[in-house]
């Protein structure tokens, strides 16, 4: 524990972050609401700087763009978990003067060539077979490479705040789809345009925009949200 308390920095990704498991599983309230605040507490009232991951999610997707310091308006459990935790883990280091010690980090879909449903579109593609790609569901998406040069910038820094990580299209998964088998040399015309209500697939949260403003935090530091041609480049090295 000493070593541990040791350091100058934490990033909390932990939790229950499955979208069907935050609403059926009454635990996740209590992990993601209560236990993960009084982790945060605990680690600033140590003289560490917490940097907590939240979620795009704590906004419902009807508006473009939302600032860092917009409202909230979460549509899902898995959202108004995340901007609970988020009011808690203000509020309670407010209270214990360790305020200035908390950043707030709401990332967009972070994709990576394991992220589903990616894999079986490769799979089928390297067969000559069709997918299915949903025109309705709509992301912002960003990569892996991406997100971990920005958190490094983030962390090293002293300054506590909100800052938002996102794509700089909303685009669905039938155009993202497209853009990934021109890349990887198979042809569009493997990439089917349905909708998961055609489909007959139940998503929890297909909202009409999924990136994030990042005035703020571009203006902070100097990260500009990330093109979804480098998106694209980075899934296919």
């Amino acid at each position: 524990m000493g070593e541990f308390l040791n350091c100058t920095d934490a990033i909390i990704v932990g939790g229950i972050t499955d979208y069907w498991e935050c609403k059926k599983n009454p635990d996740a309230v209590f992990i993601n609401e209560q236990c993960i605040p009084k982790l945060a507490l605990f680690l600033s009232k140590h003289n560490i700087r917490v940097s907590f991951i939240s979620s795009n999610t704590v906004f419902s997707g009807s508006k473009p763009w939302p600032k860092e310091n917009a409202p909230h308006s979460p549509v899902l459990d898995y959202g108004q978990q995340k901007s609970n935790a988020e009011q808690n883990i203000l509020q309670m280091t407010y209270e214990a003067g360790t305020k200035d010690l908390i950043k707030i980090i709401r990332p967009t879909k972070i994709l990576t060539m394991d992220t589903s449903p990616l894999p079986d579109w490769i799979k089928a593609w390297s067969k000559a077979q069709k997918v299915d790609t949903f025109k309705d569901l709509i992301v912002a998406p960003i990569t892996l490479g991406y997100v971990v040069k920005c958190l490094s910038t983030i962390v090293e820094s002293k300054e506590s705040g909100c800052y938002h990580l996102s794509g700089s299209e909303n685009i669905d998964y039938f155009n993202l789809g497209k853009l990934l088998a021109k890349a990887l040399g198979y042809s569009s015309s493997l990439v089917n345009k349905t909708t998961s209500i055609e489909a007959g697939v139940a998503i929890p949260f297909l909202p009409k925009y999924s990136g994030l403003g990042m005035i703020g935090t571009t203006k902070m530091f100097g990260i500009e949200s990330q093109k979804i041609q480098e998106v694209v480049k980075e899934l296919c090295k």
